[in-house]
C-alpha cells in the first residue's frame, strides 16, 4: 500500500474518534431550505409539470416570432432613417458630397 493512505488501524481510529465527537455532541445538523428559501415554481415550470410541452414550445416559439418583427422594425427604421438622411445631403449638397459622406460614417 502507497504511503499517501492511512492503514487500516489509523482509519479505524479516526472512526472511533467521529463516533466519540458525535456522541458527545450529537450529529451534524444538516441544511434544510427555509421558507423563504424555497421558491415556488415559475408559471413555465408548473405547465411542464402538468405536461403541457407543446404549449410551452408555442409560446417560445410566439415570443421569439414577436422579438424578430421587433428587431425587423428597428432595422427597417434605421434604413428609412439613412435613406432620409442621403437624400436630404444629396438634395442639399449634391449626391458625390451625399456618396462621400455616407460611406465615410457607414
Amino acid at each position: 500500500m502507497s504511503d499517501n493512505w492511512p492503514t487500516q488501524e489509523e482509519m479505524d481510529r479516526r472512526q472511533a474518534e467521529r463516533l466519540a465527537l458525535i456522541k458527545r455532541c450529537g450529529p451534524v445538523p444538516t441544511r434544510t431550505r427555509t421558507a423563504q428559501e424555497a421558491k415556488p415554481p415559475t408559471e413555465r415550470e408548473q405547465q411542464l409539470n402538468a405536461g403541457l410541452i407543446f404549449s410551452d414550445r408555442d409560446e417560445r416559439q410566439a415570443a421569439a416570432e414577436a422579438e424578430d418583427r421587433l428587431r425587423r422594425r428597428r432595422a427597417d427604421a434605421e434604413v428609412a432613417q439613412r435613406d432620409h438622411l442621403w437624400q436630404s445631403l444629396r438634395n442639399g449638397q449634391g449626391i458625390d458630397y451625399a456618396d462621400e459622406w455616407m460611406g465615410s460614417t457607414g
